[in-house]
């Protein structure tokens, strides 16, 4: 089983969490490490590293098939690819008092890509983006 740190699309109530995770629970909840942006054009977000900011999440363990499934989704190829949309990164998770409580796999943008890059948008302003999505 993998673990997989979801945090946009991919949350309970959210459009792709239906079509990929639906017959997954989550593990538990939990703060990765970085800052979410919105990408031009698209109703998903970004996330970049960022030592100083967290964003909520939810953790799911998932087989291999469906770690393939969100590979797809992500337009990720491989480890470090210029073409990937998304890297797929073995993260710390994190709890609300900032302590390490999992790793997971977490998607983050490629921004060593140029276009992937023009496409980063503003920076959302919320650590949570299902909150963000209820604001309008």
């Amino acid at each position: 089983m993998n673990k997989v740190f979801v945090y946009g699309s991919l949350r309970q109530g959210l459009e792709n969490h239906d079509l990929y995770l639906k017959d997954c629970s989550p593990y538990q909840s939990g703060y990765v490490k970085g800052k979410l942006y919105m990408i031009k054009s698209e109703d998903y977000p970004a996330l970049l590293k960022d030592d100083n900011a967290f964003v909520y999440g939810e953790i799911y363990e998932i087989d291999d098939n469906q770690l393939k499934e969100l590979d797809d989704l992500e337009d990720y190829f491989s480890i470090n690819h210029i073409n990937n949309e998304y890297d797929r990164i073995l993260c710390d998770i994190y709890d609300v008092h900032q302590q390490i409580i999992d790793q997971a796999y977490v998607y983050f943008y490629n921004v060593r890509n140029d276009k992937n890059r023009s496409l980063l948008g503003l920076a959302i302003d919320s650590y949570d983006f299902v909150e963000y999505k209820k604001r309008g």
